[in-house]
Parts: structure tokens; C-alpha cells; sequence
């Protein structure tokens, strides 16, 4: 059991580490060309004044989006929490903090920690916002703290209310 858990677990890493290798030698090379440009005269440059590869993408890469900055922001918050909150569970519950022999216990543990991580979620979609220069970040951070659990509520109450019908 704990060897295929530690396989699967090696495997992922191995994966992740030959993508990120692959990025960090693509983006060396079109480093060293950008930095090779400007060694080159004024004739030169304009020879080889087609951009390629990184400079033809960093303006779009680093944009705000258009339409609904703070709606991004709520669904990245509430990512980061989703995420730590899961994390931190299955680590613990590797450990064997948590035991699925005692009823109750993992779930109690996942709200437990999803109700903890929420400060994250409002730091990081906040700052997020922030960062795209909004105005408004109090009122995305209020957001972020009803929009997930008000969707999932309601999600719930409208299905209830269809099971008893």
C-alpha cells in the first residue's frame, strides 16, 4: 500500500520536475538571445527586429483580464483555499493524525481546516485584486468569503428541495 503511494508520489515529482526543466531551458535560451540583441549594432538589430518567443507573449501574460477583474480574484481566492484546505488534510491524514477509523473525524478536520484557510482566500484574492489595480478590495474579499460556500448552500437547498418534491 505505502509503496505504490510513495511510486505514485515519485512519479508526479519526476513528471514535474522534467516539465519544469524543460521551461527553465527554454527560457534560458531566449534569455541569452535577448541579451545577444543587445550586443549587436544598430544594423544588426534591425535584421533581426522580429520578436520571438517570450517578448512576443509578456504583455498578454502579465494583463488583467478585461472583463470581471473581481471575479477572477474570488475564483483564485477560493482555489488557494480549496487547495490548501486539501493539502493539509491528506498530509495529516498520512501522517495518521487523521484516522478514518474514528467517524466523523475527517470530515469535521476538512471544515475545521477550510474555515482556517479562508484567511488565505481573502489575502490572496485581495492582493490579486490589488495587483490588477482595483479599487474595491474589501468588497472582493467579502465575496470571496460568501461567493463558494453561498454557491455550494444553494447548490444543496435547490437539490434538497427537488429530492423531496
Amino acid at each position: 500500500h505505502w509503496y505504490s503511494i510513495t511510486n505514485s508520489i515519485l512519479v508526479v515529482l519526476f513528471l514535474s520536475l522534467l516539465v519544469v526543466s524543460i521551461l527553465v531551458r527554454n527560457l534560458r535560451r531566449d534569455i541569452a538571445g535577448y541579451n545577444a540583441m543587445a550586443a549587436l549594432t544598430d544594423e544588426e538589430k534591425e535584421e533581426e527586429a522580429e520578436e520571438s518567443g517570450w517578448k512576443l507573449v509578456h504583455a498578454d501574460v502579465f494583463r488583467p483580464p478585461q472583463n470581471w477583474p473581481m471575479a477572477y480574484c474570488i475564483m483564485v481566492g477560493s482555489g488557494a483555499q480549496i487547495g490548501v484546505c486539501g493539502f493539509v488534510t491528506i498530509l495529516l491524514a498520512a501522517v495518521g493524525f487523521l484516522s478514518p477509523a474514528r467517524r466523523g473525524s475527517l470530515m469535521t478536520s476538512v471544515l475545521v481546516f477550510y474555515m482556517l484557510c479562508g484567511c488565505l482566500a481573502g489575502y490572496v484574492s485581495s492582493r490579486l485584486y490589488k495587483s490588477f489595480r482595483g479599487r474595491q478590495w474589501q468588497l472582493c474579499t467579502l465575496f470571496t468569503a460568501t461567493g463558494f460556500p453561498g454557491l455550494c448552500f444553494f447548490t444543496f437547498i435547490f437539490f434538497n428541495n427537488i429530492g423531496i418534491l
